[in-house]
């Protein structure tokens, strides 16, 4: 009692003035949110908000972020055993794939490891997965949902304008289906009337053409004549069954079967399918781009041409018979090939199998395979005027697009030309020398393909060409303006179908939309990484970072290769 009375007595003792009694909880690395999760690549803390930034940022989105009691590899719960509940999991069957204690003895011959370790190995295992479904998934429901809530009303109001225009429409066509079939059921056995008036007539006919003979027969026997009119009586033909307005009107318009049939298919239902996600709701341009990093080619002053292999691997080309495979984490070289075509400029391309397809300097196109250990002849050359240019391979249609170059000697100018192969190597069509004007490329020298189905080359003596799958003609970019020269050289697209061109005479990376707007200088000498002497020259789009990858064609010391951000995601749907 002594005691409890002198703390009351002297509280002030035991509770110094000035204490927060309440717990002080860990922030966020970025506000001052609470601490949720973790990022295991930044080693940063996060709250729920910078957590699903984070997941969206394209800078970030692969980053391994999972609950923040997971940086300490802590399992807040042990689940008891569903055949012994007084024991916990302590262990893990791989051969059975089932967690056990130490009482379940049937799995004691099996090979089994620590409970823990089996936790960690399959998230391990379902890693790709989560990072998928957090970066991707989720926020392209996101943007699906937002896009829902943004077009309801506009397609409510829509909706009721079609249902409105299309019962009008209904309301028409049926009144005037009724009245046809009304004036169809009221005089339905007109025909069989009208074929027994035939049938009369014909008989009246045949009787006055006897009596016609007989009449000439007995001209001149005045008592048989006179026998004869008194035996034979001329029937009498009924008038024709009169017929009503309706019917007049359906017969005056010739309104057949088909007609009523017609009236029945003019109002369709379409169905429009799921709705996709387009690319200009998840993503949008920066003002600026932002320079990320870049890296040294050995052995490559110029870099020419760019053909990205996987996110980690990038075949880079210069005018000096170069070509090599590098890993951008480390600036390793791993491959070389010796007989490349360094005087072309696009002269290599990368399939979906991770295999390279390039010319050759005998002007053939080879396959090098993705362990770069076998090399096979995929495209021989068929004709000795013909040069192939350049190469691309499109992913959505599994064709090789292949860029040809002629000196007419006839007409003293450059002819082009871009053949589509298949995937064994087959020639499907030329376009355009065959069937287009001839005069449309003159010398391709990089050609791609747009997410719209455009095929884009850039022409060093015409501009940047574009046309559509089947080789019909759409524009033809030749700068800003009308008094502006341009001197393309690498060209891509993004993922909005823009398309990047550099520029040689300007030493800008320009760019315009699919339709051949002018947008923006993108990159300049004034760009952040970019020097006087550089001169954008080859250019590539990782379409799974949306990274843009940049090389100048100009030699000078340190000359890197150069990755920039121009496309980000949008944050607030």
């Amino acid at each position: 009692m002594l005691l409890i009375d002198f703390i009351k007595f002297f509280p002030s003792i035991m509770e110094p003035q000035g204490i927060n009694r309440e717990v002080d909880v860990k922030h966020c690395f970025h506000c001052h949110g609470d601490t949720v999760f973790y990022c295991h690549v930044c080693r940063q803390d996060l709250c729920q908000g910078c957590k699903e930034i984070h997941t969206i940022s394209l800078d970030t989105k692969r980053h391994n972020v999972t609950v923040y009691r997971m940086k300490y590899n802590y399992l807040l719960n042990q689940e008891l055993c569903l055949k012994h509940p007084n024991q916990k999991y302590e262990m893990f069957c791989e051969s059975c794939d089932i967690p056990i204690c130490i009482n379940c003895m049937e799995h004691r011959a099996h090979q089994t490891i620590d409970f823990r370790t089996a936790c960690e190995t399959k998230r391990q295992q379902n890693k790709e997965t989560k990072i998928n479904i957090e970066c991707k998934t989720l926020y392209e429901i996101g943007v699906l949902s937002a896009g829902f809530e943004r077009d309801v009303n506009y397609d409510v109001r829509l909706f009721k304008k079609d249902i409105h225009d299309t019962l009008l429409a209904v309301v028409t066509k049926s009144q005037r289906l009724n009245d046809l079939i009304e004036s169809i059921l009221t005089d339905f056995n007109y025909k069989h009337r009208c074929l027994l008036q035939k049938f009369k007539i014909t008989r009246y006919i045949e009787t006055i053409q006897h009596y016609e003979s007989r009449y000439e027969l007995f001209a001149n026997r005045p008592v048989q004549f006179l026998r004869l009119i008194k035996k034979t009586s001329i029937p009498q033909i009924q008038n024709t069954p009169k017929l009503s307005q309706h019917t007049v009107s359906f017969l005056s318009l010739g309104i057949s079967l088909r007609d009523i049939m017609q009236l029945f298919c003019e109002i369709k239902v379409i169905k429009k399918g799921k709705r996709q996600v387009r690319n200009d709701r998840l993503l949008k341009l920066l003002l600026h781009p932002i320079l990320k990093n870049s890296i040294t080619v050995a052995s490559v002053a110029r870099y020419h041409h760019i053909s990205l292999a996987t996110s980690d691997r990038i075949w880079v080309s210069d005018d000096k018979n170069n070509l090599v495979l590098t890993d951008t984490a480390t600036d390793n070289r791993i491959h070389f090939v010796p007989d490349s075509c360094g005087s072309c400029n696009g002269f290599h391309t990368v399939n979906t199998d991770d295999e390279l397809i390039y010319i050759t300097k005998n002007c053939r196109i080879n396959k090098l395979s993705k362990d770069v250990q076998t090399t096979t002849e995929f495209i021989k050359r068929t004709s000795s005027h013909w040069e192939p240019q350049c190469v691309y391979y499109s992913p959505s249609t599994g064709f090789t697009l292949v860029g040809h170059w002629m000196w007419n000697l006839g007409e003293n100018k450059d002819i082009g030309k871009v053949t589509w192969h298949s995937t064994n190597g087959q020639l499907e069509r030329t376009i355009p020398y065959d069937n287009i004007d001839q005069t449309l490329l003159s010398y391709p020298c990089y050609i791609t393909e747009n997410q719209n189905g455009d095929v884009i080359v850039s022409d060093y003596l015409r501009g940047v060409v574009v046309m559509k799958r089947d080789g019909r003609y759409r524009f033809t970019y030749t700068g800003p303006s009308s008094e502006s020269k341009l001197e393309p050289c690498g060209i891509c697209t993004d993922a909005l179908s823009n398309i990047l061109v550099c520029d040689g005479r300007t030493k800008t990376v320009q760019l315009i939309n699919k339709d051949g707007q002018f947008l923006s200088n993108l990159l300049t000498t004034e760009s952040p990484g970019l020097e006087k002497k550089f001169i954008p020259w080859s250019i590539g789009y990782a379409l799974e970072t949306h990274l843009l990858w940049v090389g100048s064609g100009s030699r000078f010391p340190n000359n890197s290769l150069l990755r920039y951000r121009h496309i980000t995601r949008h944050h607030n749907q």
